[in-house]
């Protein structure tokens, strides 16, 4: 039977201009999507292809709530593990990165990592 896990970080209040990273370490054994909203306004959508083992950035200009969603389904039988990197670089301070693991993944299993960033 397929599980669905969810794993969820929140960051500091931020300036605008700070800059939202992601980065799904894994190129395969899943499939993924992700969307990157601002209040209840959709700012970015990602697929599969621009996202699996590739860094992803984007800055977060306007003032308000941002909410990164990263939702990730295994593809394989064999488990695989799958590990998130989110990142934010607030403008003119030090990297903060918050970890996501999602361990011993296989076809149907569903994970979603969810971020939280405030803009003000």
């Amino acid at each position: 039977m397929a599980t669905i896990e969810m794993q969820q970080v929140a960051f500091n209040v931020a300036k605008p201009n700070s800059v939202l990273k992601f980065e799904i370490k894994q190129k395969t054994g899943f499939v993924a999507t992700a969307k990157l909203d601002m209040d209840i306004d959709t700012v970015a959508k990602w697929k599969s292809e621009e996202i699996a083992g590739k860094v992803v950035e984007e800055t977060l200009v306007p003032v308000g709530l941002y909410t990164l969603e990263i939702k990730i389904v295994g593809i394989n039988k064999a488990p695989i593990d799958i590990d998130v990197d989110v990142t934010l670089v607030p403008s003119g301070k030090a990297a903060q990165v918050q970890p996501m693991n999602f361990k011993k993944k296989k076809g149907g299993d569903i994970c979603q990592a969810i971020a939280f960033v405030s803009i003000a």
